[in-house]
């Protein structure tokens, strides 16, 4: 299946392809049987457009990126979902496993200070930047950074109640510069 994948997306990297395409074509089935639908619902555009654009791996300082209005509903529904328990369009989509997949990321940036994998984003028209894969993982970094600060300020006893609380022995300060997939369209 990989192989196929990479003949229809022939310009996507293949550690991108490995993280994003593959996982939802072994999901959605592969070739997909409605293209047009395939594309736009499950890749955001067409595959026209990623074969098209420019990829790039690089270290991006998450903090002084501009992203778009798309993406902080996202992470609003998602940390409504997976932190506020409310049974929302995310809950439903991944329910208990989206949670898990949230908690897995948010636990290992709090202990190795990066990403457990580059997410992949996409430059879009306005010059703002679209999460095309890593919603979690961004949403995990975003919690880890709040409650590393939120930790710094605990006594010595609420500190080791908060490490008991999630299963680790220490914690580190989530590093603001990331390495991400960058894609931009030509």
């Amino acid at each position: 299946m990989f192989e196929d994948i990479r003949r229809a997306f022939p310009n996507i990297p293949e550690e991108a392809v490995r993280l994003w395409i593959l996982p939802l074509a072994q999901k959605e089935g592969w070739p997909p049987t409605r293209q047009h639908q395939w594309d736009v619902r499950v890749t955001g555009r067409l595959f026209s457009f990623w074969n098209a654009a420019e990829w790039e791996k690089m270290d991006v300082n998450l903090s002084e990126i501009p992203y778009s209005r798309g993406f902080a509903d996202s992470m609003l529904g998602l940390r409504e979902a997976y932190l506020l328990g409310v049974e929302n369009d995310y809950w439903r989509l991944l329910g208990e496993d989206g949670r898990r997949r949230f908690n897995e990321c948010y636990i290992y940036i709090l202990k190795n200070q990066h990403f457990p994998q580059p997410p992949i984003l996409s430059l879009n028209d306005t010059g703002k930047y679209d999460v095309v894969d890593g919603n979690h993982r961004f949403l995990g970094f975003i919690t880890a950074k709040s409650a590393y600060k939120a930790y710094e300020e605990m006594n010595v006893a609420q500190q080791q109640e908060f490490l008991d609380s999630l299963n680790v022995e220490n914690l580190s300060s989530p590093n603001s510069t990331q390495e991400v997939w960058i894609c931009k369209p030509r």
